[in-house]
């Protein structure tokens, strides 16, 4: 693990077909619907809070949102992944903190992070640390105040975005054709 220039893996997402939405000072990926390599159609479904369920999803409680965003990286088969704040690090490290702290892949990274709390430098993960990403997610859903707190999951290896949001969602971005077998991940639990 480690954290890159923004602009390093700006270049390899949009490989990918996915460019930033900015709004404010916030910052959103979104995954074109196609490019010039790919005319497959995107498929943007909402796990997650009842109101804004997609009818194609399972039901997932919010807790469970953590092990949605494990299983969907591995059946992705995401070997290299990014996190990405929506704002910068600082209120996630917060909201964070403790639950992290006793993780040993977090404390390797744990004094980087702190030089980091300031930007929104992407942490580059490999597969090995996917259940260090459920306990990210695990621990913001329990302890994040807010919108700062949201947080982009985007693939380094096929055009995938999983939105974690404050108010209880994962949103997951992905080609049509390989949405159904994301999907059939989450139900087979």
């Amino acid at each position: 693990m480690e954290f890159l220039p923004y602009a390093q893996v700006r270049r390899a997402l949009l490989e990918h077909g996915v460019i930033e939405q900015i709004e404010g000072d916030r910052l959103g990926l979104v995954l074109q619907t196609t490019d010039s390599r790919n005319a497959s159609p995107t498929a943007t479904l909402h796990l997650g809070a009842a109101d804004i369920a997609d009818p194609r999803t399972p039901e997932i409680e919010p807790h469970h949102l953590g092990a949605c965003a494990e299983k969907l990286l591995h059946r992705a088969h995401a070997a290299e992944f990014v996190l990405i704040p929506a704002l910068r690090w600082r209120p996630i490290l917060d909201a964070t903190a403790f639950d992290l702290a006793s993780i040993d892949d977090w404390r390797e990274i744990d004094a980087d992070a702190a030089l980091h709390q300031n930007t929104r430098e992407p942490l580059a993960m490999l597969a090995r640390n996917r259940s260090l990403v459920r306990a990210i997610i695990d621990s913001l859903t329990r302890n994040a105040d807010g919108p700062d707190c949201d947080l982009t999951i985007a693939s380094l290896d096929a055009p995938l975005l999983i939105e974690w949001r404050s108010r209880g969602t994962l949103t997951l971005h992905c080609p049509e054709a390989s949405a159904e077998g994301l999907l059939q991940s989450l139900r087979a639990t």
